[in-house]
């Protein structure tokens, strides 16, 4: 996970270098004319995606029979990882941002993506009835 975190903030600081040296959009954008963003106050995201696979990949591995959402196992797995992550991106600085900081964010996916679930949800399929639930 440390390394993959490693990855992600490489991403972010890359795509921001490019946003802010190179594509002039935050002396272009009528965004930032306007008043509603400014390059001060930015704070790129930190992703969180396809938690529920993660955890019940590693499950497997381990030969947990539970699944996120479903076993109690499996979910302390998916807070332990969830965890890390908020550390990983409360302590760990981006070149460009509002204090330096990135954000934890459950990304919610495009409309390709196929097999893997947006942020931190069950997978489609797995939730559990309304009534019940409720």
């Amino acid at each position: 996970l440390p390394h993959y975190c490693q990855q992600q903030i490489a991403i972010i600081d890359a795509r921001c270098d490019f946003l802010y040296q190179q594509s002039g959009f935050f002396e272009n954008s009528f965004l930032v004319k306007e008043g509603l963003i400014d390059a001060d106050r930015f704070v790129p995201m930190f992703g969180m995606y396809g938690l529920a696979e993660a955890v019940n990949t590693l499950c497997e591995k381990e030969g947990i029979e539970g699944r996120y959402g479903k076993d109690e196992r499996a979910n302390a797995l998916g807070y332990r990882i969830s965890e890390q992550l908020s550390t990983f991106v409360d302590k760990t600085p981006v070149k460009h941002g509002w204090k330096q900081r990135a954000m934890l964010h459950a990304q919610s996916g495009i409309s390709s993506d196929s097999g893997t679930t947006p942020g931190a949800r069950l997978p489609y399929g797995d939730e559990p009835d309304p009534i019940s639930h409720l």
